[in-house]
């Protein structure tokens, strides 16, 4: 088990930002039990879980063109997107900075 705390809530998404899944530990507020998968700011899809994400991803493409957008959805829309579509007692989703994220993959053992 990986137990990292975090802030889940971040109100301004970077450009080098990364968008976790966790297994969350509900016991404890920001802390994750292990990594499921991440997406990176070029919407590629790493981890476990990483075809789940990326069929995510691709519905949240659609959803950005269906509403009359033009070209890729922006990383910010599409983290806040992932967000919400995985808060669960199974999953939660987190926008962490690259040095954040970075250190919870080492402490969970990897992708």
């Amino acid at each position: 088990m990986v137990y990292y705390r975090c802030s889940i809530v971040k109100e301004i998404i970077m450009a080098n930002d990364i968008f976790v899944l966790v297994t969350p530990d509900f016991a404890n507020a920001g802390v994750a039990k292990d990594i499921q998968g991440v997406v990176l700011p070029s919407k590629k899809t790493l981890g476990r879980d990483k075809d789940f994400l990326k069929i995510q991803v691709d519905e949240a493409q659609q959803y950005w063109q269906e509403d009359g957008n033009s070209g890729d959805i922006p990383t910010d829309v599409l983290y806040r997107y992932l967000s919400q579509m995985n808060m669960s007692a199974y999953r939660a989703g987190w926008v962490l900075p690259v040095d954040e994220a970075r250190e919870l993959v080492k402490k969970s053992g990897g992708l």
